[in-house]
């Protein structure tokens, strides 16, 4: 049980007091006295839980070719932590087709495998993004594991469906690193504008 103004309660000394006093000169006043210690203890809101809300953490993993097995190895290091403080372990696989590999269950899963063809080509970062949302029931947050490379188009409307729910997203940046580098720029100082 908790109280969401747990400071009223210290207001309960009145009626303890009302009451020792009533119990000496005057015991038809206890009636009203107990009236009292209840709408004390009323005005500091008690709550009861009558079940526990486990957090769910749904890791969506990148298995693209840019990222390889560094995604896998990221989510070891991560997901034993979401499962030693007691949440719900759930995975989402993706590459150019999203897949789940585990949904939010205690514990941590065997490995990381699934029979569906992620295509290693792509990147569907808003695809396995709405996969992922569509997991969790009450409680929980998206961790994404990936490059940051997205080669489909529904990216941003995945994050303000998953924004309006209310589900953080945590993202872990991991991939080999791009080879393409600019090493010199020239352009000219000034430019019209329109230009």
């Amino acid at each position: 049980m908790r109280f969401l103004f747990p400071w009223a309660l210290f207001l309960l000394i009145f009626p303890l007091a009302l009451g020792i006093f009533a119990l000496r000169r005057e015991p038809s006043l206890l009636g009203r006295v107990l009236t009292l210690a209840f709408l004390v203890l009323a005005g500091s809101q008690p709550e009861l839980s009558l079940r526990r809300v486990q957090e769910e953490v749904v890791f969506v993993v990148d298995r693209s070719a840019s990222v390889g097995d560094l995604g896998s190895q990221a989510f070891w290091e991560l997901a034993g932590t979401a499962a030693g403080r007691g949440a719900k372990v759930g995975v989402v696989l993706f590459a150019g087709n999203p897949a789940v590999a585990r949904v939010p269950s205690p514990g941590l899963p065997r490995g990381l495998e699934t029979l569906a063809d992620l295509e290693p080509e792509q990147s569907d970062l808003g695809a396995a993004l709405d996969l992922a949302s569509a997991l969790i029931r009450e409680r929980g947050q998206i961790v994404l594991i990936t490059d940051g490379r997205d080669t489909g188009q529904g990216l941003w409307g995945a994050v303000s469906r998953i924004r309006a729910r209310g589900i953080p997203i945590q993202v872990f940046p991991v991939g080999e690193s791009d080879p393409v580098r600019i090493i010199s720029l020239r352009a000219p100082s000034r430019a019209p504008p329109g230009q």
